[in-house]
C-alpha cells in the first residue's frame, strides 16, 4: 500500500477518498473512543492525560490514580481505570 500524498496548497484536494474514509469514526463510536479516563464527563490533560500517560508507561496499582482524578470522577478505583484503559476501542472501518 503506497502512502497517500499530502500536498499543502491554497486549493487543497483530498486524494484517494476511499482510503481517507476508513479514518472517519461514526458518532456511535464516540462513547467507546472517549479519552475521558476518569469518567467525569470532561477530557482534561491534567487528569485524563496523566492517567493515560501513566497507564502507557506501565504504572499500575494505586500509583496509577494517585492525585490524578478529576472532580466528579466515576472511575475512582485503580481497577476501574485499568479495566477501562485495557478495553479494546472501536476502530474505524
Amino acid at each position: 500500500m503506497s502512502p497517500i500524498p499530502i500536498v499543502a496548497t491554497t486549493q487543497c484536494v483530498r486524494f484517494r477518498t476511499q482510503r481517507l474514509q476508513r479514518f472517519i469514526v461514526p458518532a456511535s463510536h464516540a462513547a467507546v473512543c472517549s479519552m475521558d479516563t476518569d469518567g467525569n464527563g470532561r477530557i482534561e490533560a491534567t487528569t485524563d492525560g496523566l492517567l493515560m500517560t501513566r497507564y502507557m508507561l506501565g504504572i499500575r496499582g494505586s500509583a496509577l490514580v494517585s492525585s490524578a482524578l478529576g472532580a466528579g470522577a466515576s472511575r475512582t478505583l485503580r481497577s476501574d481505570v485499568e479495566t477501562y484503559r485495557s478495553m479494546p476501542r472501536a476502530q474505524a472501518g
